[in-house]
């Protein structure tokens, strides 16, 4: 196996290694509870205090509980097979003024809004050339909250025909709407008519968390008062968790490429890019090699023949001829190659071996000479010659 192969199974071998990681992290990250550090009341978690028990729970009993991941203001109508009614607990983001105006359109057409907060719902500020900061929107519509040195932090079960609710977190304060779970100290839900529809506020975002559901029947009140609602259908909003809906491939990727790791992943693939076309760059034109190797030993020599007349290299030619002439001479009177004849080896051969004429070639060499074309091929002819004189006289 040369190098190169090695190399690819290595490469090979991690990037197997890595998937099998990834898949074993993902497996196991599945088995445990979603939860969220900030402690959302969102229904893709399912640690305390989110509420995806809720969501299974109305999903088996209503016709119909999706999640909403959009703008607010892309809610289609509470008509026909439309979701009629639209729970949000706890939201962490707020509303803009679009949203927030197309929310009062949609309930006064004959939707349901079912609020479960603790604290004012705010609405983003407009430019300052525009408008001053708007109020709340709970706020708008008669709905305030008391102050947290006001409650108690205490669970109590308030009663309705509906059905009861374990409720703590806020209170609200009194006002013209219509008190739905209440006692003598605090107003813990209330309803309020706008046009064809209504605003259902509860002041516990956690009233419907995987933690409160475990230890009360407050699912009965929630299911109960969706279902009599007109259609029954639900959404449930968690755009304002940050949750959007799905987006294309290439929304992704340009929302990818242009994050801080996104960067940092296109200079690595542009440093591999040009590191690819470095190596792969050609530094002369191509040369067509031939489609099947030469074997014949007559076509090699006149190869390298060609070679050294080009080169004019007659001076290494004499000296690759005398080398031929040492290992075969070596070879006859000793029968093996394995010592390397050098200039010492003529001893073992005997000088006497060399014609007067061959010596006197070999002497203007050494002295810097450069034998010529003639030379040379005399030369030749006395190392073909001695070789044969050799065996004779063995």
């Amino acid at each position: 196996m040369n190098r190169t192969a090695k190399q690819n199974l290595a490469v090979a071998g991690l990037s197997l290694g890595v998937f099998v990681l990834v898949i074993l992290l993902l497996s196991t990250a599945q088995d445990g509870p979603q939860s969220s550090y900030q402690e959302k009341t969102s229904s893709f978690f399912t640690d305390s205090s989110g509420t995806k028990a809720i969501y299974l729970v109305l999903q088996q009993f209503l016709p119909s509980a999706k999640r909403w991941m959009k703008p607010l203001h892309l809610l289609p109508p509470p008509e026909g097979g439309n979701a009629t009614s639209l729970l949000i607990i706890g939201p962490t983001d707020p509303l803009d003024v679009a949203e927030a105006e197309a929310l009062d359109r949609w309930i006064v057409q004959g939707g349901q809004l079912i609020l479960a907060l603790q604290r004012p719902w705010h609405i983003l500020e407009q430019a300052a050339e525009q408008s001053p900061e708007p109020e709340p929107f709970l706020l708008r519509h008669g709905f305030s909250f008391t102050s947290a040195e006001d409650v108690v932090s205490r669970f109590k079960e308030y009663e309705n025909p509906i059905g009861p609710l374990l409720l703590g977190g806020s209170a609200l304060r009194a006002g013209e709407f219509t008190e739905l779970f209440s006692d003598q100290l605090y107003i813990k839900g209330a309803a309020k008519q706008l046009g064809s529809g209504r605003i259902v506020v509860i002041a516990d975002r956690q009233a419907w968390s995987n933690d409160r559901l475990a230890e009360s029947r407050n699912s009965v009140w929630l299911v109960s008062t969706v279902f009599s609602w007109s259609n029954g259908r639900l959404l449930i909003d968690e755009y304002h968790h940050g949750f959007q809906s799905s987006r294309g491939p290439v929304s992704l990727i340009l929302s990818f490429i242009t994050s801080s790791w996104g960067l940092v992943f296109v200079q690595l693939a542009a440093a591999g890019l040009l590191l690819v076309w470095l190596r792969g760059r050609r530094f002369g034109p191509v040369i067509d090699l031939p489609a099947e190797r030469r074997q014949d030993p007559l076509s090699r020599v006149e190869s390298l023949a060609t070679l050294l007349t080009t080169a004019k290299a007659t001076s290494f030619a004499l000296q690759s001829v005398h080398q031929l002439l040492l290992h075969r001479l070596w070879q006859l009177r000793f029968g093996t190659l394995s010592v390397r004849p050098h200039t010492k080896a003529e001893r073992g051969i005997g000088k006497n071996v060399f014609s007067a004429d061959y010596r006197s070639l070999l002497r203007d060499q050494e002295q810097g000479n450069a034998p010529s074309e003639e030379e040379l091929l005399r030369a030749a002819r006395e190392a073909g010659k001695i070789i044969q004189e050799y065996k004779s006289g063995r």
